[in-house]
């Protein structure tokens, strides 16, 4: 590693301590990140000029009865928003919630709408009004009960969204590089997060609306996989013309699906997420699932707890992620 390579490294290195910190002294940063005072003093200048951090209102140190407070230096954590655009159903209605996110990953504003149809005039309207309000806003991020192929939607439950180039479509009229993320996928990213042995082991997500096909996610390790085109998961497709779901049949469909994911992923852990499923509901289906295959190749199976909360987790870290990237 070379001297610019060492610097990089470094500055990296300070920059994370500086945001897990939010603010400090240069004695407090030293201390944390393991360098010297004159190395912080260096590396510190670097992100003061670059906008990233900025000295604050001096405080004095713990214990300390006079003399001048040492002065402190926060990170800039407004410098760069996301602004998040997910969409989902609740009670029977089509709910947009949108949120801006900052660089720590905290939430600065949020808003719930429950348009009468969701359409791409309808979404761009309200991420405009959004833009306006934070221009510090670089990045927009959708979540949506589809998926974005070759540019176009492919999948996706509003039928006025189906097979229109979405992301093309907002991003020239934002001037803002758009990314779209499949809801499931979003989840079982925000599941993973709560989940300790999440990045040694492989986690699927089950998403199953009322009235809907499925829709699964896919965590190998910690990481998302969404395959070649991203339709890794989709496992709605099964559910097409001439055999559509029928919601009566839910419980033998279930234990079909967890089966096939067994048999083709052999995940550690599987999470369901259906509102209303009760853990009994859930013990009959893996009942099926035991008459189909040995208990011990079964994984654990869990009930989600929340579709909304783990939905909205795995965006703001899927968003944050691209941020820091910039």
């Amino acid at each position: 590693m070379d001297k610019r390579d060492m610097r990089r490294a470094n500055l990296d290195m300070l920059r994370r301590v500086l945001m897990d910190l939010g603010q400090a002294t240069k004695p407090q940063l030293a201390e944390a990140s393991g360098f010297s005072v004159v190395t912080v003093n260096a590396l510190l200048k670097t992100l003061v000029e670059a906008g990233e951090a900025e000295a604050v209102e001096a405080a004095a140190l713990p214990g300390e009865a006079g003399g001048r407070p040492a002065r402190q230096f926060a990170f800039c954590r407004n410098r760069k928003l996301a602004l998040l655009l997910y969409m989902l159903e609740e009670q029977g209605r089509d709910k947009l919630v949108l949120a801006v996110e900052n660089l720590l990953g905290e939430i600065i504003w949020q808003q719930e709408v429950f348009p009468p149809e969701i359409t791409a005039e309808v979404l761009l309207a309200h991420l405009q009004q959004a833009r306006e309000q934070f221009p510090g806003i670089s990045r927009v991020l959708l979540g949506v009960p589809g998926v974005d192929v070759a540019g176009r939607m492919m999948i996706i439950d509003y039928p006025r969204l189906q097979g229109i180039a979405l992301r093309e479509r907002l991003s020239e009229a934002l001037a803002l590089p758009v990314h779209i993320c499949n809801d499931i996928n979003a989840a079982v990213t925000g599941y993973g997060q709560q989940w300790q042995q999440a990045e040694q082991e492989t986690v699927i997500g089950i998403y199953w609306p009322h009235g809907y096909p499925p829709g699964a996610g896919i965590l190998l390790k910690g990481r998302l996989y969404e395959g070649k085109d991203g339709i890794a998961g989709e496992i709605g497709f099964r559910y097409a013309n001439p055999a559509p779901y029928r919601e009566g049949d839910f419980k033998e469909s279930a234990a079909a699906e967890i089966l096939r994911l067994v048999r083709y992923w052999n995940p550690h852990q599987v999470v369901f997420y259906r509102e209303g499923l009760t853990e009994a509901a859930l013990a009959e289906i893996m009942a099926a699932c035991r008459e189909e295959l040995p208990a011990v190749l079964l994984p654990e199976v869990r009930l989600g707890a929340s579709f909304q909360q783990d939905y909205a987790a795995g965006l703001r870290q899927i968003g944050r992620n691209l941020l820091l990237k910039e």
